[in-house]
């Protein structure tokens, strides 16, 4: 049983790791949004389910921090979509 948690764990820490490689090359390559130009991506943390996750960013320094805390909640359909293109389902 405790082999099963480790198991799950490990996963749900790689599955993190490849959203995150993902979400950082979507606003590299795809995203034309300017006031997400220079937010840098740190962490994705998954809920345990997989049904949800937190994206942790740095804004730049200078930025207007309310237009860019506004801005990803715009993108969500467009980044599902390509996180949806890039895991091959």
């Amino acid at each position: 049983m405790k082999h099963e948690k480790e198991a799950a764990g490990f996963r749900l820490a790689r599955l993190e790791v490849s959203i995150l490689e993902e979400l950082v090359a979507i606003l590299r390559d795809d995203v034309s949004n300017p006031d997400l130009e220079n937010v840098r991506v740190t962490a994705v943390v998954l809920s345990v389910d997989y049904k949800s996750a937190r994206v942790h960013f740095v804004i730049p320094h200078g930025a207007s921090r309310p237009t860019i805390e506004r801005a990803p909640e715009r993108a969500p359909p467009f980044v599902r979509a390509r996180l949806w293109e890039a895991s091959g389902l």
